[in-house]
């Protein structure tokens, strides 16, 4: 299946989560230290792998699986630098429908 035919794509468009498609994979905005995270085909799986600072990695099957990850770069970082206080700006809506809390 064409990266572009993915469910996932659908999902991020249809939350309005700046993405872009590379040759890489693609770029999804808004996380925590790195603010980009690259998400590339898993062959074994058949769904996504999420590369992240430090080369962080996580399976990646559905746009939940995404807030988690964003939510959970959130947990880690956000008490570093008052900036950071909440999560961006395009995620907050979809970490509180999970009912995840942002305090």
């Amino acid at each position: 299946m064409p990266i572009t035919d993915n469910h996932i794509l659908n999902q991020l468009t249809k939350n309005n989560i700046d993405y872009m498609v590379t040759k890489e994979g693609i770029k999804i905005n808004g996380f925590y230290k790195s603010d980009i995270i690259l998400l590339v085909l898993n062959e074994e799986t058949g769904g996504f792998l999420a590369i992240g600072r430090y080369d962080d990695k996580r399976e990646i099957n559905d746009f939940n699986d995404l807030v988690n990850y964003n939510y959970d770069w959130w947990l880690a970082s956000h008490w570093k630098f008052e900036d950071w206080k909440m999560p961006d700006s395009n995620w907050i809506e979809h970490i509180k429908k999970l009912g995840l809390r942002l305090e």
